[in-house]
């Protein structure tokens, strides 16, 4: 540790880092979520242990509303709640404006509005439009096919050999069903986009993930993955019909929610509107519903969702049965082909929602069959989970806005009579001032259908309460501190027993003012698990401790440099593991061609002390590391801007490292202390 810092600081001056900030990055003026709330977010979905979620669809939705701003009187809750980050008391303030005195025709008079100030209007103005909506004139065939189009191609590869891609004859192979790879390991993505101004979309997205075979083999037709869909979204009585593969969430996403959703980073966005009906656009194997959909107004301050959706699923067969469900998307082994497609589901539903000024409230019941029933798991934690054919679900959901006190719920039930419910409340005491309540009562037998579809399991078997905090200190700071409990009363993965847990996340920023931003941040988390050491321990406490500080500094308009520390301390009792880690990165513009380089230097005593860092990829992408051991880890990112029409990306990563001869294991195994790998990506627009 000390000799890796040592050079680190050493060597500085001379490595001056890059992470230039694109507008498609997810920044703090960007609305929704800072950037650095869903690095966090991510940052703890992979430390928890599980997949890192794809938040394309998010970045998709965000570039889509800078590219075509939506006038401020048609944009719906989904948009200024779920993407633009107004809380549900100014959305409440912004209808209650229009209500009596018509249309907000400046952004000046946006900032006269209760609840918003000068910061908020700057971070939405992208995004909106101000004055009278545009009357929609009739659809006509010639602006139809005059429409805008975007295309994406992404390659990507590990340089060096892992030990699945070996050339082995086809009888070794036949005993080795899960180590060795059917395809190449090139990766390739490709999407296509296009979007008239008569509201229709459409779409579609074909994947190759590094392993699997192309052209040949269990893929004859190329791609791995195939994704489309055709959407229309309008304001009269229909206001969206979407046909091909979409995704759905409603309420609080306890009966019916899928995609990417961070939650709980901002006491103000903790109750966010849900997206409703929308295409899927991500590249996603498996949150998605394939088949059409349908929003319509019943009335003037009703409207309903209708959904109908067929689809196969990878499981894992027996018999006229499976007994259990793969949600990874990978056809790369001769065991993972075998349980593409096995299973077949039917899905549908209706959703009922009024909307006024003040109050929101929706009711929803959702079905799901499957073509062979679901067998019980034999894992004693996963006694109470779904088995069996079918499955529904029906919640009933609120918003009530009480001045500067919003409060939110959602009662939810499954078919074996089950019940669950989230709440809480978001009170905005002054500008400057916000706090926030969640309570989450989800019991152990509660079923779930988005738990079953996507594999999670995380809305069942938790007592959870959260509380908290933001408050600006001035102009030039923000303070943020939250602290949640959790209880669980039935057996998880790797605990064998009842177990609680608490977390404690404090952070304080600045804003650059000349002088550099400053960013600190303390995460502490105890969560019970199984013992290790003692036969008669059952379960003991974890500790986590987790600390961060970031300074930037954007010394002219086009460089931006930042250096970062971070720590951890993990362990119980006598035992305890750190790690360190010290990055610094450096963002240029020059022209048409971007850089950004970067260099991380880290050294942690097990993996339990692992770190983990969120950082900047291509387009449409999202990449977070894990640095365990000791080692350095290098990036560069490039980014050229070829025409009006064209621009091309190339991102190049390795790792170095000094206390192993090998790095990853089973199939992925490399037989070198390095890993580099490439990734080449075209965008094109027209």
């Amino acid at each position: 540790m000390n000799r890796a810092l040592f050079l680190t600081l050493f060597f500085s001056p001379c490595l001056l880092f890059a992470q230039w900030s694109d507008t498609s990055d997810y920044r703090e003026e960007d609305g929704y979520m800072g950037q650095w709330q869903v690095e966090e977010r991510l940052e703890q979905y992979a430390e928890s242990g599980g997949d890192v979620p794809d938040g394309s669809d998010l970045q998709d939705a965000l570039d889509e509303l800078r590219a075509h701003p939506v006038n401020l009187h048609l944009a719906d809750d989904a948009c200024l709640g779920g993407l633009l980050g107004l809380t549900e008391y100014q959305r409440y303030q912004l209808r209650r404006y229009i209500f009596l005195h018509g249309h907000v025709q400046t952004p000046q008079e946006l900032a006269a509005v209760e609840g918003f100030s000068e910061s908020v209007v700057r971070r939405i103005m992208p995004y909106v439009t101000f004055g009278k909506p545009p009357e929609r004139k009739p659809v006509r065939f010639n602006r139809l096919v005059s429409g805008k189009s975007s295309c994406l191609l992404r390659w990507g590869r590990v340089l060096e050999p892992q030990q699945g891609y070996r050339r082995v004859p086809d009888s070794i192979r036949a005993l080795s069903p899960g180590s060795l790879y059917e395809g190449s390991a090139d990766a390739l993505l490709l999407k296509y986009s296009y979007r008239c101004t008569e509201g229709i979309n459409a779409g579609f997205v074909a994947e190759k993930d590094a392993g699997e075979s192309f052209f040949r083999a269990s893929n004859p037709h190329g791609f791995d993955y195939f994704s489309g869909y055709v959407q229309y979204q309008g304001k009269g009585r229909v206001r969206q019909v979407v046909a091909g593969d979409y995704q759905l969430q409603f309420g609080q996403a306890l009966a019916m929610g899928m995609g990417f959703r961070p939650r709980n980073a901002d006491p103000g966005t903790v109750c966010d509107a849900a997206y409703g009906l929308k295409a899927h656009t991500a590249a996603n194997e498996s949150q998605f519903f394939r088949g059409a959909a349908l929003t319509f107004g019943c009335w003037k301050w009703m409207e309903a969702t209708l959904f109908l959706s067929m689809r196969h699923a990878d499981a894992v067969l027996s018999d006229s049965a499976y007994t259990s469900r793969s949600v990874t998307g990978y056809h790369r082994t001769a065991s993972e082909i075998a349980k593409e497609d096995a299973a077949r589901e039917f899905s549908a539903g209706c959703y009922l929602v009024r909307n006024g000024r003040s109050m929101h409230v929706g009711a929803g019941c959702y079905l799901l069959r499957e073509a062979m029933p679901l067998l019980p798991s034999d894992k004693t934690y996963a006694r109470f989970r779904f088995s069996g054919g079918s499955l529904w679900n029906g919640s009933t959901d609120f918003t009530w806005n009480l001045g500067h006190t919003t409060l939110f719920g959602e009662l939810a039930c499954s078919g074996n009579g089950s019940a669950a419910f989230v709440g809480g409340a978001v009170c905005e005491a002054q500008e400057c001032l916000r706090f926030s309540l969640l309570l989450r009562l989800l019991p152990k037998d509660y079923q779930a259908i988005p738990d079953v579809l996507d594999g999670s399991y995380d809305l069942s078997n938790v007592q959870s309460l959260q509380l908290c905090c933001r408050m600006l200190l001035g102009k030039r700071g923000t303070l943020d501190a939250d602290w949640s409990y959790c209880r669980y009363p039935w057996l998880r993965y790797q605990t064998d027993a009842p177990s609680q847990g608490s977390a404690l996340r404090l952070r304080f920023c600045t804003t650059d003012h000349g002088g550099g931003a400053w960013l600190f941040l303390y995460r502490w988390n105890r969560k019970e698990g199984n013992c290790q050491d003692d036969a008669l321990c059952i379960i003991q406490p974890d500790d986590l401790h987790a600390s961060r500080v970031r300074w930037e500094w954007k010394p002219v308009e086009r460089w931006r440099i930042r250096l970062q520390w971070d720590g951890t301390l993990y362990g119980g009792a006598d035992s305890w593991s750190k790690g360190g880690m010290w990055s610094q990165q450096l963002s240029c513009s020059l022209r048409k061609i971007r850089y950004s380089l970067s260099f991380a230097c880290f050294d942690t005593d097990s993996y339990q002390a692992a770190l983990y860092l969120s950082e900047q990829d291509v387009r449409y992408a999202t990449s977070v590391v894990s640095c365990s051991g000791r080692g350095v880890r290098l990036y560069g990112l490039v980014t050229w801007r070829l025409s009006a029409a064209w621009s091309m990306q190339a991102k190049l990563t390795c790792y170095l490292y000094a206390d192993r001869d090998a790095v990853g294991s089973g199939a992925t195994q490399i037989d070198k202390p390095h890993k580099t790998e490439i990734r080449l990506q075209w965008i094109w627009k027209g």
